[in-house]
């Protein structure tokens, strides 16, 4: 089989090819290279509405009548997938077509003219090949055809006074400590809490609630209380009777007395002065003995001979 390849071959799908379709209809195929028997060449579908999705195929036979390309699908581990009409379908350049260009340019054994019947060795050596040295971690060198271990002496530390030319002082260099960094800020912002008198400074006067928080005042910020809806109570009783109970008439909305009362009932009461008081027509009237001018009520217990008009007079007959 032999790969063949054509430059700059590009169509659009003309036939929305679904997955497991083998004929691809596209809307010109005249660029693509005459396909013999046991030719074969390849094509990429791609589409700008997805461009990170790409499908490589094998073209094995073309129908220049119909425009019809016949393919295996999902090749070069690329996968079958959708394509709607307009998607783009090229001839490039893949690593499979390119490496089997080069295999169908190599000569097959048979076809090769004059090869000799037997392949008799000419004289030659070989150069004698080393063992390697033992693999346990150790240090190996040759030395008369032979592998001898590596001897490190024994490393012992100089003492300090063994130690020549050292310095009699050690000046530290300009350096920082980060990790003081943070407890440099804390130590800002308690000094900005401090009044000169040593006192904290006073939270802002601003009717606000504030509480202490690493040095600093902050605003109390209190939630919304939100009442609960009647539905959302829990544990509430299913009835509610009431308790003995009484309520004085001004309590009492749309009551008039006298549905209820006969008039007259509702008095206001007489003047708390030492005086005796008597009802005399719908008013108090103070209660004299022995006679009175018309406006009083009088007690007696004779006849009242003396009487004036508008007098109530009380009297106790004896029989």
């Amino acid at each position: 089989m032999t790969v063949k390849f054509t430059n700059n071959v590009k169509t659009k799908v003309a036939v929305s090819v679904a997955t497991g379709i083998t004929v691809i209809v596209v809307e010109d195929v005249s660029r693509f290279p005459t396909l013999g028997p046991g030719e074969y060449t390849y094509c990429t579908l791609t589409d700008t509405a997805k461009p990170d999705q790409t499908e490589i195929c094998e073209v094995t036979s073309i129908n220049s009548a119909q425009n019809e390309l016949t393919v295996i699908r999902g090749k070069e581990g690329t996968a079958q997938q959708s394509w709607r009409v307009g998607s783009n379908c090229e001839l490039r350049l893949t690593a499979e077509l390119l490496t089997r260009a080069i295999q169908d340019g190599a000569p097959d054994w048979d076809s090769i003219e004059g090869i000799p019947d037997t392949f008799p060795p000419e004289y030659h050596t070989h150069e004698q090949y080393l063992t390697d040295a033992n693999s346990d971690g150790k240090q190996y060198t040759r030395q008369d055809g032979a592998w001898s271990e590596v001897a490190f002496p024994e490393v012992v530390p100089p003492s300090w006074d063994e130690v020549t030319g050292k310095p009699t002082e050690f000046p530290p260099s300009d350096h920082t400590h980060p990790e003081f960094d943070e407890l440099g800020d804390r130590i800002d912002a308690i000094e900005d809490a401090i009044t000169e008198d040593g006192g904290f400074v006073d939270a802002p006067n601003d009717g606000k609630l504030y509480g202490r928080q690493s040095e600093n005042w902050e605003e109390v910020v209190i939630p919304d209380v939100v009442a609960p809806d009647w539905d959302s109570i829990t544990g509430k009783p299913t009835e509610f009777p009431p308790e003995d109970h009484t309520h004085v008439v001004a309590d009492i909305t749309d009551f008039d007395p006298t549905d209820y009362q006969p008039a007259g009932d509702y008095l206001t009461d007489a003047d708390s002065d030492g005086k005796q008081y008597a009802r005399q027509d719908g008013a108090w009237a103070e209660v004299i003995a022995g006679g009175g001018d018309g406006n009083a009520a009088i007690i007696s217990d004779t006849a009242p001979e003396n009487a004036t008009e508008g007098d109530l007079w009380f009297c106790s007959l004896v029989s």
